[in-house]
């Protein structure tokens, strides 16, 4: 037994009823889509928010460290954010025997570094803020070196991401 569904075969096309299930249901597919794309790519921003501001922390404690312990001196100034904000003043010589001075200092809630008193260059990123960059000079008989604690935030993600960086130096002719 064969049942037919159409009672005309001439009808051609779509009745109104089923037009408007079609359009819910796409509507309903098109709405999820839409939400599922838009968390994904909230995910991604965070990620790659937390992805620059570790790297932006970590590179530039690791040039400030490297320059630290090879340096024939050092000093250090201050120690509070905002109303002193610490300053690092390195004597440096190069493998050629060249005498440099570094400087590193928080301008604008960017970390900078000028060597020679030269061109400024920034060690952070345009969308990371130092929040707290605090430099404790260490110094034990003919050790010395220092304990360096930075805070970065990132600001592109609400609320602001933010995260410490310690690391302590000693230079290399203090052992």
């Amino acid at each position: 037994m064969k049942i037919n569904f159409l009672k005309n075969k001439n009808n051609k096309g779509m009745s109104t009823m089923e037009i408007v299930v079609y359009v819910s249901i796409i509507t309903l597919c098109v709405g999820i889509l839409v939400r599922v794309m838009a968390g994904t790519f909230a995910v991604f921003v965070k990620t790659r928010s937390i992805q620059a501001l570790t790297q932006a922390g970590s590179s530039g404690l690791e040039r400030m460290t490297y320059i630290i312990r090879n340096s024939t001196s050092f000093s250090a100034s201050g120690n509070t954010f905002g109303v002193n904000p610490s300053i690092i003043s390195l004597d440096y010589t190069d493998q050629d025997g060249n005498p440099h001075t570094y400087i590193y200092t928080i301008t604008n809630s960017r970390l900078n570094e000028q060597i020679d008193g030269g061109t400024i260059t920034y060690l952070n990123g345009p969308n990371q803020t130092v929040t707290n960059f605090t430099v404790n000079q260490l110094t034990a008989g003919t050790y010395s070196g220092a304990n360096i604690i930075m805070t970065l935030e990132d600001n592109r993600i609400n609320p602001a991401k933010s995260a410490t960086f310690t690391t302590t130096v000693l230079m290399r002719g203090a052992y």
